[in-house]
């Protein structure tokens, strides 16, 4: 048996001892004592808050396997916007993404751009083979249109009038067709989506992530008696989502982050 603190004094108390009977009796009780593990029991409101979380992490990857599947399915019937309507490429890079072409989950579409022959140069094609883009909205060009409904053909000379005229009429028509076709566009897209049910779905996210994040901060709250508590504590920290939040960030709280991911790491999984 491996010698241990509690063991050399339970020992040495033994060797003080009277050899009598009452006194064998004594220390036998003494090294059963020493012998037996101490045993702590978890709390049990933490064991239960735990299990609860658990419960909402499975409902949540449910969840989002339910959008995942909308997005494959109904991926063969979702139209891509009329080239007409193509603004600026990389719309799913840099600080601006409002605006870009999205799946009917709401995800960057990025298209195939060898059928674009008015977008793009043959060298541009090949340059660029796929990549996504701005699209011209029905609230832009509507607001584009009435700008340029306002607008006064100005020149120096008579010809030079008559070209700005021609100019502005022709911006006003290719707008006119513009909305028309945003219009065409978003009506269409907002029907399959309604059909898909994909506002359902993200709602069924959002629940799920919320229920997550009151249970999360529940558990915080509870005192852990045990390793495995504490373990269970920082799951539910790791649930909340602070340590993709603070993964790339410096300082104490990240810092600490890092420690509490370690912790669940080294912990593993924990039976309830």
């Amino acid at each position: 048996m491996k010698t241990t603190r509690r063991t050399f004094l339970v020992g040495a108390a033994a060797a003080s001892l009277p050899v009598t009977a009452g006194a064998c009796v004594d220390v036998t009780a003494i090294q059963a004592e020493a012998a037996a593990p101490a045993t702590v029991a978890e709390n049990p409101d933490l064991l239960a808050a735990y299990a609860r979380l658990q419960d909402a992490r499975a409902e949540l990857h449910a969840a989002k396997d339910a959008l995942e599947w909308i997005a494959d399915e109904w991926r063969h019937r979702w139209p891509l916007a009329p080239e007409e309507l193509l603004g600026g490429s990389n719309a799913n890079r840099g600080s601006r993404t409002d605006g870009a072409e999205r799946d009917i989950v709401g995800r960057y579409l990025v298209r195939d751009t060898s059928s674009l022959r008015k977008r793009f140069t043959d060298r541009q094609r090949q340059e660029t083979p796929s990549a996504c883009f701005f699209v011209t909205s029905q609230r832009d060009a509507a607001e584009t249109l009435q700008e340029l409904r306002k607008r006064t053909p100005r020149g120096r000379n008579e010809k030079a009038l008559a070209k700005s005229r021609a100019d502005l009429n022709a911006a006003i028509e290719r707008y006119e067709h513009k909305l028309a076709l945003a219009q065409e566009y978003e009506a269409k897209t907002a029907s399959l989506r309604k059909a898909a049910g994909v506002a359902a779905a993200k709602g069924r996210i959002n629940d799920a992530e919320t229920r997550m994040a009151v249970i999360s901060s529940e558990i915080s709250k509870l005192p852990a008696f045990t390793h495995e508590g504490l373990v269970i504590k920082a799951d539910a920290i790791r649930a909340s989502g602070i340590f993709e939040a603070l993964r790339r960030s410096e300082g104490v709280v990240p810092e600490m982050a890092r420690f509490i991911e370690q912790v669940v790491a080294m912990g593993g999984r924990v039976s309830v």
